[in-house]
């Protein structure tokens, strides 16, 4: 007897725009990563940004194969940014590009939120078995 986990209801809109709009935020980063002067070699720069695609890579697979602490770590992540967020105002302003990490905050953010709604819950929470 074969049993797999299926989903249990169609991939939900919600969930498709907070990946979508945690997938942009992501990619923003490795372009700030590698526009960023440093004293580093450039291809030091590619392997870490090569790496942190990797990794942000996982991160959204994990969000699509509906791992559920992955999604309260990514909803956990975003309210701590948002309670940092004043204290980060100068930090931002001071960097550079400062509407691009504005957009950044406002991408993660906005998807993490969608995925509080009850559509993304129904489809985290529910898993069925099949024989």
């Amino acid at each position: 007897m074969n049993s797999s986990l299926e989903r249990a209801t169609p991939f939900p809109l919600q969930v498709v725009a907070a990946l979508s709009l945690i997938a942009i935020d992501f990619l923003l980063s490795i372009v700030l990563l590698l526009k960023v002067k440093i004293d580093v070699p450039f291809t030091t720069q590619l392997v870490t940004a090569a790496a942190l695609g990797v990794f942000y890579f996982l991160w959204l697979f994990g969000l699509y194969r509906r791992l559920n602490w992955l999604r309260w770590l990514t909803i956990g992540g975003a309210l701590l940014g948002i309670l940092y967020l004043p204290w980060a105002w100068r930090l931002l302003q001071s960097q550079g590009d400062f509407s691009l990490r504005l957009l950044k905050y406002v991408l993660f953010d906005s998807g993490s939120i969608l995925l509080c709604l009850p559509q993304a819950n129904q489809w985290y929470g529910r898993r069925t078995a099949t024989a």
